[in-house]
């Protein structure tokens, strides 16, 4: 669901994942972790990925509180 929402802002900003990776400072497969829902990413990369690909900060940070909910609920 998040990595889906990444995907999504960072292919609408037209941006490849390597260079966003090199814009946040992680690596290309870290991003495609996140992207593919292998990995949460940590809240400092969610702020640098949110700035770089003009994602919604609030919106996302609340998703990933209801992923965390549910991960630790199953």
């Amino acid at each position: 669901m998040i990595g889906a929402e990444i995907r999504r802002a960072r292919r609408g900003s037209r941006f490849t994942q390597g260079a966003v990776a090199r814009m946040t400072g992680i690596s290309d497969a870290t991003l495609s972790a996140y992207e593919t829902g292998i990995v949460i990413p940590p809240s400092d990369v969610l702020i640098r990925l949110a700035y770089a690909i003009k994602l919604n900060l609030k919106h996302l940070t609340e998703t990933i509180g209801r992923l965390r909910r549910d991960r630790a609920a199953a």
